[in-house]
């Protein structure tokens, strides 16, 4: 997808299709969807472990959001911050689009100096929240934004936060080798479950509909105003 392609609805149609962008090994840029999608379902249960799971942490930031959205995607580029990180040219211009169409959200952590001290990155849908990535310049940062996302998701009445790819699981859909030796991802903590992407799909497009009675183009006329 060059420059002179970028295309919102376009964007938004694959999206909304079960597909999300990508680089592979060899640094080409290509739409994924994989046949095993993971997901956090909001629910009572997921935000009370998130609750949880942030009061440890939770003093030492300030949350706030969509303060500086374009400084995040800026730093999520930085192999120092990001290490792999998949956000490269083509996703790059994919997520200006997004932010032209104010589609694109962060979940900012603010250390008590007023610094940026971590991010979440993700895509504002009906009745979905897809999240991008994430990162921490300091311990406890990034999990902070993604507890606190999950209790805004609940009090807004989303019923899916889409993080694309299971945390636990290798490319194979098995538990991957380390699972057993470290601490289980926080994604993992707060109730993220797999399913087959059908069933994903299902479930997304019940969530849209339930949230917003209409398709793409509407649902970004709407966004725009």
């Amino acid at each position: 997808m060059s420059a002179r392609q970028v295309n919102i609805a376009e964007i938004l149609t694959r999206y909304v299709s079960g597909y999300f962008p990508l680089y592979d090994l060899e640094g080409e840029f290509f739409w994924e969807r994989l046949s095993i999608r993971a997901m956090i379902p909001v629910n009572p249960d997921t935000a009370a472990r998130a609750r949880r799971l942030a009061r440890r942490g939770r003093h030492r930031f300030e949350i706030r959001h969509n303060t500086v959205t374009w400084d995040v995607v800026t730093l999520l580029q930085r192999e120092d911050i990001k290490r792999n990180s998949w956000v490269q040219e083509e996703v790059v211009k994919i997520y200006a689009a997004l932010h032209a169409a104010r589609l694109l959200r962060t979940v900012e952590a603010w250390d008590t100096q007023g610094n940026l001290a971590g991010a979440l990155l993700g895509i504002d849908l009906p009745g979905t929240f897809i999240a991008e990535t994430m990162f921490g310049l300091v311990p406890e940062a990034s999990k902070i934004c993604l507890c606190r996302l999950v209790e805004d998701c609940f009090h807004e009445g989303r019923e899916i936060i889409d993080v694309q790819t299971p945390h636990n699981l290798d490319e194979w859909g098995l538990p991957r080798e380390d699972a057993s030796r470290t601490t289980p991802h926080p994604c993992v903590r707060i109730g993220e479950i797999y399913l087959p992407i059908s069933v994903y799909m299902r479930a997304f497009v019940a969530a849209w509909k339930r949230a917003f009675n209409g398709g793409i183009e509407e649902w970004l006329e709407r966004a725009r105003q």
